[in-house]
């Protein structure tokens, strides 16, 4: 067999990838176009596939054949592009600097954050130039001079304030200093004493993830044949049979009818969008208010009603649903609903329904979740645990590569265990961190392989839930910092996690005969510098003032550490305690795990909800396997609440009614002849999308000003 990991693919996969990484953000908030990634369909790659897989491909085969590309070579073009997605910009890249400065910025005239000294309880060791402020250490106070300190503030607002507000104005640009010293100058040596702790731990928590994907991957394609509806479309734009210039989807009049159709829908759309006056609209949105107004209490107090009345067509999400098992896609339509008339009964009982019990159920949903995803596949994952101990397991039921992932995974694990204890944290607390943040990422990839819905934003997050279950006074607000600051640069926003893309990927280079082992490992080296491209793509962009994002600083981490101080203050004697074996624990220490456990002072409803959404899921995947009649499946409990739910709702609802009309009344037959009609209604949406992009960019560059937007997936 033909190598797929040849220069070609290696040398083009990583062009992509930095290209990704280095192009998203300019583009998502300097330019204010489509996302370049902006969800587990990203435009970008997938976009770049189509016109791959159009012009460059066939035209490389036949004019010069020492670059035509393989299937199983575009397949790792593909998969190294995907995996760069994942930090791009929401799966990391978009609020490390603003995490990293932002707090700094914003105590300035939050008064609650100078009264309490929140900042104080960060480590110096992981913000650049610290969170300094005169007063804040009488000791080191008087042990630097008036100029020392002058010269130390002004170096840290330089740094922090000026990445959320630019050091320069208009049109000028300035560049990197790798010094630190000039004072028009990006202060790149300010940021790089804190890439080395960061930046290990983000390498070794990619390969964590990777080698996750790689183990689980096996179980869930082979054994339990989940349907992974994204790599199924990138497979049909890959795979080309010998003597053919495109794949056979290319080759169907209904693909193309339905491709035209939704990109005339979008090209209208887009030209209303620049001339309303002039050129007629097709809406694809509603706003059922005249209705609502006929249910006020309804639209009072159900939880979200607002997504039951209004919303908007997808036409990729209503493909999406005619791939995947009809209980499905019923239930993401759904969602919403189920979520309102939830919230609904709960105000008509008196009892005061809110979004941190949606939080804390979609929690316990995902616990629900890993808990079915391991008693399905126990028998191999307790083989995979085995053999990764050196316990001999037949190569046919754990292979030699899953066997290597597993070992590198137990590995990676510990590493970030040991990392995160050098951050700050006691043992516990960095173990729970860690498989937090691994439940996420583990199940958030299982939504996508098995449902499609590649808009996902998990609802919950490890730091708030944690705080929910045992108090701030249990963590204390040393810990409460450095847990908050590794849980929330990885879950903040997990639109662009790498677990989904890594899944995909895998699943491609699958169908191609690629070797998932190595295409990880590939993946994980080309992540090492699509993370540099990515940070230097950031700061430029912020310190040259040409946009930023901040949505990360609604504070919601340092107002918890806030309120435990302000709150502990009131018995000085117990906060001094609690302060100096938090700071001073290490690894483990006796006292500190006694005074926390003493402690434990929780939401009395966090738990309950966490029970909650754990045996809703485990009852629902029960009645699911037991009952054909059962149609409710749990996804309903895992994406409530979430935007993406609420957003792709009607959309799946209206394709899982087509195809269930299409099986009952037309049969396999007409179900497999309408695929291509579905798949051109995804591509169309991306290829507009693409192109809408293009032009937003030379506009931005030919005229100076960012242009209408227009966007035709969620921003």
């Amino acid at each position: 067999m033909r190598s797929c990991f040849t220069w070609k693919s290696i040398g083009l996969g990583t062009a992509g990838a930095l290209f990704i990484c280095a192009a998203a953000y300019p583009n998502d908030f300097m330019v204010r176009s489509n996302w370049l990634v902006g969800n587990h369909l990203p435009v970008g790659v997938f976009g770049s596939l189509l016109f791959f897989a159009l012009f460059l491909r066939p035209l490389a085969a036949r004019r010069y054949p020492a670059l035509a590309y393989s299937n199983a070579e575009t397949a790792v073009v593909v998969a190294m592009m995907l995996a760069a997605c994942g930090v791009a910009t929401s799966g990391l890249m978009r609020y490390f600097p603003a995490l990293m400065t932002g707090p700094y910025t914003r105590q300035i005239t939050n008064q609650q954050w100078r009264t309490t000294q929140t900042l104080k309880y960060t480590p110096d060791k992981l913000v650049p130039e610290g969170w300094y402020t005169e007063g804040e250490d009488p000791e080191l106070d008087a042990a630097m001079t008036p100029a020392q300190r002058q010269a130390r503030e002004r170096r840290a607002g330089r740094v922090c304030t000026g990445l959320s507000r630019g050091l320069v104005t208009g049109r000028r640009t300035i560049g990197f200093d790798w010094t630190a010293d000039a004072p028009r100058a990006i202060p790149i040596g300010s940021w790089l004493p804190i890439l080395r702790y960061w930046g290990p731990f983000f390498v070794i928590f990619c390969v964590f993830i990777l080698m996750m994907m790689v183990i689980v991957h096996r179980q869930w394609s082979r054994n339990e044949l989940l349907p992974y509806p994204v790599a199924e479309l990138a497979s049909a734009m890959i795979h080309t049979k010998s003597g053919r210039a495109w794949p056979a989807l290319f080759y169907e009049p209904r693909f193309w009818t339905a491709f035209a159709a939704v990109a005339f829908v979008h090209f209208v759309r887009f030209v209303h969008a620049w001339n309303p006056d002039t050129m007629i609209d097709i809406p694809l949105e509603w706003r059922l208010y005249p209705i609502r107004n006929h249910f006020p209490r309804f639209a009072a107090h159900a939880y979200q009603s607002y997504g039951v009345f209004s919303g908007r067509f997808y036409f990729a999400a209503f493909a999406f649903a005619y791939f995947i098992p009809t209980e499905v896609s019923f239930s993401l339509g759904v969602t919403p609903f189920v979520l309102a008339l939830l919230g609904y009964a709960f105000w008509s009982t008196g009892y005061n329904f809110q979004w941190r019990n949606v939080t804390d159920s979609g929690s316990g949903a995902y616990m629900g979740m890993t808990f079915i995803i391991l008693l399905l596949g126990r028998h191999y994952y307790w083989n995979v645990i085995k053999t990764a101990f050196g316990v001999p397991v037949p190569d046919d039921e754990v292979p030699s590569a899953v066997r290597m992932a597993a070992r590198l995974f137990l590995t990676a694990f510990l590493l970030l265990v040991v990392m995160a204890v050098w951050f700050g944290l006691p043992v516990y607390f960095a173990v729970l961190a860690i498989l937090g943040m691994g439940v996420m990422f583990l199940v958030t990839a299982r939504i996508i392989a098995e449902t499609g819905s590649f808009f996902i934003k998990t609802v919950w997050m490890p730091f708030y839930l944690l705080f929910g279950l045992v108090g701030g006074r249990a963590i204390g607000p040393y810990s409460q910092s450095v847990f908050g600051l590794i849980t929330n640069l990885f879950c903040w926003d997990p639109r662009e996690q790498l677990s989904p893309f890594v899944i995909n990927a895998l699943r491609i280079c699958e169908k191609e005969g690629v070797p998932r082992f190595k295409m990880a490992n590939v993946m994980a080296a080309v992540l090492v510098p699509c993370m540099a491209a990515a940070f230097l793509a950031n700061l430029w962009v912020n310190y040259n003032g040409r946009g930023s994002d901040y949505a990360i600083l609604r504070g919601n981490m340092f107002n918890r550490i806030a309120a435990t101080v302000q709150r502990e203050r009131m018995e000085p004697k117990r906060f001094e305690r609690m302060c100096r074996l938090d700071k001073n624990e290490g690894v483990f220490d006796w006292e500190a795990f006694a005074f926390r456990l003493r402690n434990v002072a929780g939401r009395r409803d966090c738990l309950r909800w966490v029970l909650f959404g754990f045996a809703a899921v485990v009852f629902c995947y029960y009645m699911k396997l037991h009952y054909r009649w059962w149609i409710l499946h749990p996804i309903v409990f895992l994406v409530w609440g979430n935007s993406g739910g609420r957003t792709f709702s009607v959309s799946f609802l209206a394709g899982c009614l087509v195809k269930t009309l299409v099986t009952k009344y037309g049969g396999g037959r007409v179900y497999q002849r309408l695929k291509p009609v579905f798949f051109g209604f995804i591509l169309a949406e991306i290829c507009m999308a693409s192109l809408i992009m293009l032009f937003n960019v030379w506009y931005y560059v030919h005229y100076g000003v960012r242009p209408v937007r227009y966007y035709i997936f969620p921003a």
